[in-house]
Parts: C-alpha cells; structure tokens; sequence
C-alpha cells in the first residue's frame, strides 16, 4: 500500500512541474502573441478613395472594413439603397458598378475606387420613374 502511495504521489508530482511549466510557456506565448498581433482596430485603416455616384464625385477617407452599401447610406447619404439581408440574397442592396449589377452589402467600398456607381436615386427621368422603381412600388404596394 505504501509503494501504490508512494508512486501516486510521485506522479501527481511529474504532472503538476509539467503542468505548470506549460502554464508559463502558454501564458507568454499568449502576451507575445497579443503584442506582435495587430488588433482589428488597429488593422483598420483608413484610405482616401473618390467614389462616382450617379454622375457626382464624392472624395471619401474611409476605414477598410466599410461596406459599400454603408458608405453610400450612412457617408453619402442615398438611402435609396436598401439593407435587406446583409447575405446578398434579396437583393435590396444591388447598384450597379460599371455596369455590371453588384450587391453593395457584400462589397467593400475602398474596393470601387473611381469606379461609376448607380443607385436607384438615379434611374428616374425627371418626375418619370425608371420602370425598376415603379415596378418596386407596385410590388411593396400589395
């Protein structure tokens, strides 16, 4: 019974100096690991780009994270543009870039850098809309 005891303790002992040693080796990989590694906010730079919307330039200093979608809403103030999903599957979010259709929730803004963007805003011919626009309206209409 003793020896049983004797080697318990014994391994109980091994177990806790190897436990402890790698305590110490993953706390200061953890600390080098949060000091050499940049944080998200400090990723986050920003870049001057100069979007084209609509025919009008708009200079923007914007962080690299912004969605396109958000930036013409929230920055340059065309709420025509519709969050929906945030997935791209409904769609409420499409303009289009250089003629080609995106959805503007999926794509991020410093990406269209002097790129010719189209929001609904400006389908319309004067007081005639666009048969985009008036299709919307029937449909949210019902």
């Amino acid at each position: 019974m003793n020896f049983r005891f004797r080697r318990r303790f014994g391994q109980l002992v091994i177990i806790g100096t190897v436990t402890s040693a790698f305590s110490g080796i993953t706390k200061r990989t953890i600390a080098q690991t949060k000091r050499d590694t940049p944080s998200i906010a400090q990723g986050s730079e920003s870049s001057s780009i100069r979007l084209r919307v609509n025919g009008k330039d708009y200079p923007l200093q914007i962080e690299s994270h912004v969605t396109l979608l958000n930036t013409l809403r929230d920055r340059i103030g065309l709420t025509g543009t519709k969050k929906g999903c945030g997935c791209g599957q409904c769609g409420a979010c499409t303009v289009l870039v250089n003629g080609q259709r995106i959805n503007s929730c999926l794509s991020l803004a410093v990406m269209y850098d002097d790129a010719e963007i189209t929001t609904i805003e400006s389908l319309a011919s004067g007081n005639e809309l666009h048969p985009v626009q008036a299709a919307f309206i029937r449909l949210v209409g019902k």
